[in-house]
């Protein structure tokens, strides 16, 4: 019972409040995005994405893509993952 209050304010906090400084991140970034997640919103996902030099933004038609996407999400990851690095 009280996980949703719980949910509900850790939706509404901000892990970085000035997206500018994501512009000095190098590394390559995924940003996955779900479609119809009322908790998580593919428009902050579309943000991140966009304020990341070196980031791909992977949007799911779905609001659970690790249930209804499961193989896609992991092959996904495992490609993402198996990338070399780039100075």
């Amino acid at each position: 019972m009280r996980l949703g209050s719980a949910l509900r304010a850790v939706a509404e906090q901000v892990p970085v409040p000035d997206l500018a400084a994501l512009a000095e991140v190098s590394a390559d970034v995924l940003v996955v995005a779900a479609t119809g997640d009322r908790l998580h919103p593919p428009e902050p996902a579309e943000e991140a994405a966009a304020a990341f030099p070196r980031a791909k933004l992977v949007r799911f038609d779905s609001p659970a893509p690790l249930v209804t996407h499961r193989r896609e999400v992991r092959a996904l990851l495992a490609e993402f993952l198996a990338l070399p690095s780039k100075p």
